[in-house]
């Protein structure tokens, strides 16, 4: 099995762990705000996502919430769930376009009074990123921001243990039980990922930072290389050669094997 390309966003357990999700509501309209804010704060309580803080206690602007969703190359990526307001803007799929293509740790939920709108974004088949459509007045904002973090909650379950990362422009999610291994590419500011099905993938990070995104089954064997000991067929203690399934292999470094050996 490959990994999954992420093209529908998928935010952290914040109701077990009370990991940060900001909520933000771009508008221009005050009184929608309120209505949005006050919904979205009863349905967190009612289903105890704990973790979720809104962004901004104003209406915001989509061009204010672009440094949030798109910290560049290295930062970190913070979970945000957007309320988008088209009437408010005439530029809204623009907007739509800048948030959502930052990566699959944002999600919008479309608000507006032209059920058009969402029959816009069905026939352009924009629907990566989108979590869903209000009408601000004919819906229920009380049930539809409980059903949309209902929802939400489900995918959480789902995400489990699972590197996330961005490879020739698409966003995998990579089940830590499928990478055997992890080296840098020599003379670039690239690593590659080897996981099961003889698929690879290269991203661009350092080896240090890709071993914090990982649980403790994965050990750094060399200053290059890091190795699910899991996937570990065996090793050999005089030469440290490791292999893995798929007739993968890789050697640990002298300094490291008595640790390696030893866990």
């Amino acid at each position: 099995m490959e990994a999954v390309r992420a093209d529908a966003p998928v935010l952290p357990s914040a109701g077990k762990e009370g990991l940060p999700v900001n909520l933000a509501i771009a508008t221009r309209d005050e009184e929608l705000f309120l209505r949005l804010s006050q919904a979205a704060d009863r349905a967190c309580a009612q289903r105890r996502l704990s973790g979720v803080e809104p962004y901004s206690f104003r209406p915001v602007q989509p061009s204010e919430l672009l440094p949030l969703v798109s910290p560049g190359d290295g930062g970190e990526k913070e979970w945000c769930l957007i309320f988008l307001d088209a009437d408010s803007y005439s530029d809204w799929l623009t907007s739509l376009h800048s948030l959502t293509g930052a990566g699959s740790h944002v999600m919008v939920c479309l608000v507006s009074r032209d059920y058009q709108t969402a029959a816009l974004l069905l026939g352009r088949r924009i629907l990566t990123g989108i979590a869903g459509y209000i009408h601000p007045e004919k819906d229920d904002l009380d049930q539809q921001c409980l059903n949309l973090l209902t929802y939400l909650g489900r995918r959480l379950e789902r995400l489990g243990d699972v590197l996330m990362v961005r490879s020739q422009g698409q966003e995998l999610r990579i089940p830590y039980g499928y990478i055997y291994l992890i080296e840098t590419e020599k003379g670039s500011h690239f690593c590659r990922i080897q996981y099961k099905g003889g698929n690879s993938c290269c991203v661009r990070s350092s080896i240090r930072e890709l071993l914090g995104k990982l649980d403790q089954r994965f050990k750094l064997v060399r200053a290059s290389t890091i190795v699910n000991m899991e996937q570990v067929l065996s090793m050999n203690p005089a030469s440290g050669e490791i292999r893995l399934p798929e007739g993968l292999w890789c050697c640990c470094a002298r300094r490291l094997k008595g640790e390696i050996l030893k866990g």
